[in-house]
């Protein structure tokens, strides 16, 4: 019975001795090398400006369309603003001035997309530009430097897509 013990001792232990050779560590050299690709490749991405044009308003939104809203006005009750943008790059932009005998405003021209694909810029034949943050059924009216407009009045500078009943 004792043979039989040592026998299953001794194969026990080759076993484990077999097991753990599988599991051997990595020398300092080895770790060091199989780690520079990785942090090169972090450093690279964090180096390059990423601008991902696959995945962008321009190209993954269903932007075109008719979108309304009131932007404020200075010397009215506000601006009732309708502009319909198409995909061939024409817009249509009315302004209506609430509270001035309804003075109205039409505008045709071409609009232009920005690099990163999220902001437009319309065109009138003048060369007169106004800008747009475009979002999810939203254009966000931006200042003259490009810029969201903010403040207690920035939800007023939002024109909301409407959608076929």
């Amino acid at each position: 019975m004792n043979t039989k013990r040592l026998l299953s001792l001794a194969i026990s232990l080759a076993l484990a001795g077999a097991l753990a050779g599988c599991d051997k560590p990595a020398s300092e050299s080895e770790m060091s090398s199989n780690a520079a690709p990785a942090q090169t490749q972090v450093a690279d991405q964090q180096a390059t400006a990423y601008v991902d044009t696959e995945h962008n308003a321009r190209n993954s939104l269903d932007w075109n369309g008719t979108y309304v809203g009131t932007i404020p006005c200075a010397d009215c009750e506000g601006i009732e603003t309708v502009l319909v943008l198409d995909r061939q790059g024409t817009f249509e932009l009315t302004e209506t001035y609430l509270g001035k005998d309804g003075e109205q405003f039409s505008d045709r021209g071409k609009f232009s997309w920005n690099d990163a694909g999220n902001t437009i810029t319309l065109t009138n034949d003048s060369g007169e530009g106004i800008q747009f943050f475009v979002g999810e059924n939203q254009l966000f009216r931006l200042d003259r430097q490009g810029q969201r407009i903010t403040g207690s009045l920035a939800e007023m500078y939002v024109l909301t897509k409407q959608h076929s009943q």
